[in-house]
């Protein structure tokens, strides 16, 4: 018996034995036994990726539900400490933005609101330099 046969079907056994070990895992991220065993290789792949996907976005998920967290905290027990006079924490009154269509949305909103106070502000300017006039020429 040559001693390569034999180191060639240890190395086989170890490989198949890595694929045996993996077998549930993959099943578990949805791939079917038949695609495991018997469908293109390059599925496998798609299938971790996918998985790291959703590993991301759930973590993203809990990290954004760590934030609305605090900010419930903030604002109903941390409103218990604050100082007389202090602003109070108050809670977002929408969701927080997440994707550069929302950021581009708020931004217009802001600027919307910006600009309606700036009016507002110039018509109160106006009136009162009227009501001025007024009272300079009543004396």
């Amino acid at each position: 018996m040559d001693g390569g046969t034999v180191e060639e079907a240890q190395f086989y056994r170890s490989i198949a034995s890595i694929f045996e070990r993996d077998c549930p895992y993959f099943m578990s991220l949805g791939m079917t036994y038949e695609e495991y065993w018997y469908g293109n290789p390059l599925l496998v792949r798609s299938y971790l990726q996918a998985e790291e996907y959703r590993r991301r976005k759930e973590n993203y998920n809990l990290w954004l539900g760590g934030i609305y967290m605090q900010q419930a905290i903030a604002s109903t027990i941390g409103n218990a400490f604050i100082e007389k006079g202090s602003p109070k924490n108050k809670y977002p009154d929408k969701p927080f933005p997440i994707d550069e269509e929302t950021l581009e949305q708020d931004r217009v909103e802001q600027e919307a609101m910006e600009l309606e106070a700036t009016r507002a502000y110039m018509l109160m300017l106006a009136d009162q330099g009227r009501e001025w006039d007024k009272k300079r020429l009543a004396t």
